[in-house]
């Protein structure tokens, strides 16, 4: 798998969506101190980016524990809501992004497990009488 890189100004857009303590490198109330946030950030990005398990992320992320620890904790407190929406802005200031021609539709999901339930099986998969 590629190596993940962030430019540093791709980093500052990111990094100014961190909560504060981990901007200022500042230590926790207790424990051991916060790893570096951008090497921690390529860990998250990395899985995302790969589909792969949190236990395949390499080592030069740090422990697979700890990024994962930290993508939980940035999904709950909203880093990476903020961390989107602040993109989406400075798409469309740039014109790269026009939301006024996009939708979303879900009518064409697959369905799982059978699909409705209010479809009439077909022969082959209605239920048997005796069961």
């Amino acid at each position: 798998m590629t190596r993940i890189e962030l430019s540093d100004a791709e980093w500052e857009l990111l990094e100014c969506c961190l909560p504060e303590a981990e901007r200022s490198g500042a230590p926790p109330r207790r424990g051991r101190p916060f790893g570096d946030a951008r090497v921690v950030m390529l860990g998250v990005l990395w899985v995302l980016v790969s589909g792969a398990r949190w236990e395949d992320c390499p080592a030069e992320y740090g422990s697979y524990k700890t990024v994962h620890r930290r993508y939980l904790n940035w999904c709950q407190d909203g880093t990476f809501a903020r961390a989107f929406a602040l993109l989406l802005q400075r798409l469309q200031q740039e014109k790269v992004l026009d939301l006024s021609e996009g939708f979303i539709d879900g009518s064409f999901a697959p369905a799982k497990k059978g699909g409705a339930r209010s479809a009439k099986p077909s022969a082959e998969k209605a239920p048997n009488s005796w069961s």
